[in-house]
């Protein structure tokens, strides 16, 4: 508990993590000087307090990992002094009320893992100064207002889990500043905007699991600091854009379970920063790039459930040391394992290494694989048959 100057003025509350358990009691209001305070990660439960809008100079309530319930937007849409409001992880519910584009000097919005649902007001658009939106597991509905566009300082977009519908709106892609943007399990649908590529700063685009179609704009060239681009399980078409040139720092590719055609994009096996690349459950046809084993640090690498063809690169001498998994079967590739990518499973990391080698005769002669197949096309329909590893987390939420 800290004091201002005067000794009788409580400036700040930091009680996180102390095992509080009960209701907080009115005579909370009194502390009407009090700029922060922070309960979160204790087992407080009931009503949000009508007397914590008495709280007139407070600019942090950060009341995250309790038991808190019901609808509190009564009383906080009055606590217009607030930067950041952290109510993630109650179990509050019923709608956003449409009263919390009063709070215009919100920079925090953290409302995640409760249970409010309903759509998300068009007043979100009034919260000028908003840096962070965390919306994600609640049932939320309906579709994205246009107005989140005018929200021109959000760096993080926290949405997924909950049932957003509709198409993405173009002008989200606005908000320039974008460093996260996590949409991933709703039930978006139409095709994505070429704005897209307007996010230069964007460091982590989820979409997947929802259902988008149409083809990938070529102005996803224009994301060249992601580090993770994800956005499997959808229905998105067409030739996948070879846009991959200057992209520096991209580690996590995931683009399993949509209907892209044509050749794989050889310019993303030029980004050394490359560790997971996933593009299983597609139609990719043509052969396996030259250059699929140039960045130094790939672990795993899903081919399977494709059309591709032609004969699997060998590949030099101390490359893909790295190389976990290297799942090719159910695609059209004929030939031998090369030897370079056998040794691979003796002296080097590589795991599981599988291939389309289990038919009478086999259409990859392969002795060192870990696993065969019967190609059968027939098959085609999961998201790929690997040990799937997690995403990098951007950010601290």
């Amino acid at each position: 508990i800290n004091c201002s100057n005067d000794i009788d003025t409580v400036s700040r509350i930091e009680l996180e993590g102390n095992g509080l358990a009960g209701t907080l009691q009115p005579e909370i209001q009194v502390l009407v000087d009090m700029t922060d305070l922070f309960l979160d990660r204790n087992q407080l439960a009931g009503t949000v307090l009508p007397e914590l809008a008495d709280l007139v100079s407070l600019e942090i309530l950060d009341i995250e990992n309790n038991v808190f319930t019901g609808n509190p937007w009564a009383v906080l849409s009055k606590m217009t002094s607030l930067t950041s409001l952290r109510i993630s992880n109650n179990t509050f519910a019923g709608p956003i009320s449409s009263d919390i584009g009063l709070l215009t000097g919100l920079e925090d919005f953290w409302v995640a893992t409760n249970s409010f649902s309903g759509g998300v007001p068009t007043t979100l658009g009034n919260l000028k100064s908003l840096r962070n939106l965390l919306l994600y597991e609640n049932a939320l509905t309906g579709t994205l207002p246009t107005e989140i566009g005018d929200c021109r300082t959000l760096e993080v977009f926290l949405g997924y889990q909950n049932q957003f519908s509709g198409e993405i709106p173009e002008s989200l892609f606005q908000n320039t500043d974008l460093l996260s943007l996590r949409l991933e399990i709703n039930r978006f649908s139409g095709t994505l905007s070429p704005r897209i590529g307007d996010l230069s700063a964007l460091q982590d685009l989820r979409l997947s699991r929802n259902e988008l179609s149409g083809e990938l704009p070529s102005t996803i060239g224009g994301l060249s600091t992601l580090r993770n681009f994800i956005i499997s399980a959808n229905s998105f078409s067409g030739v996948f854009p070879d846009a991959f040139q200057s992209y520096t720092g991209l580690v996590f590719f995931d683009v399993r379970g949509n209907n892209f055609v044509g050749p794989l994009p050889a310019s993303l096996f030029d980004v050394d920063s490359l560790r997971f690349a996933y593009f299983s459950n597609n139609a990719f046809s043509g052969q396996i790039p030259d250059n699929f084993a140039d960045p130094p640090g790939l672990q795993d690498l899903w081919l399977d459930r494709n059309e591709l063809s032609g004969f699997i690169p060998g590949i030099a001498p101390g490359d893909l040391l790295s190389l976990s998994e290297f799942i090719v079967q159910r695609n059209q590739l004929t030939g031998e394992m090369p030897d370079s990518i056998c040794n691979l499973v003796d002296d080097a990391n590589l795991e599981r290494l599988w291939a389309d080698c289990g038919a009478d005769p086999p259409e990859i002669i392969c002795d060192c694989c870990t696993q065969c197949f019967p190609r059968n096309r027939l098959l085609r329909g999961s998201l790929g048959d690997g040990e799937f590893h997690e995403p990098l987390m951007v950010g601290n939420f």
